[in-house]
């Protein structure tokens, strides 16, 4: 994603720091979405957005999965931060 920042910055959003790096790309442009693999998971395979889930066991291939109201939230704040640098 670097090197397409650096080939076209004009379909980033105007960044508040200096970009000139790898490094500083990564700083100002990713987030951590900790431990999205268990809700993605339930997301993706049972078709439900994570807005839309709640507190419940899903099960997946057999397994069960409970992913925490905290845990949905802070993925959903996340990725609204993140879809806003779009």
């Amino acid at each position: 994603m670097y090197d397409e920042y650096v080939s076209h910055p004009d379909r980033f959003i105007n960044s508040t720091a200096a970009v000139n790096s790898q490094a500083e790309f990564e700083n100002e442009f990713s987030m951590e979405l900790r431990d999205f693999n268990s809700a993605g998971v339930v997301a993706a395979n049972q078709g439900i957005p994570l807005s839309k889930m709640d507190k419940h066991d899903y099960y997946v291939y057999g397994e069960k999965i409970q992913v925490s109201k905290e845990q949905r939230q802070l993925c959903k704040d996340v990725i609204v931060k993140l879809v806003s640098k779009l």
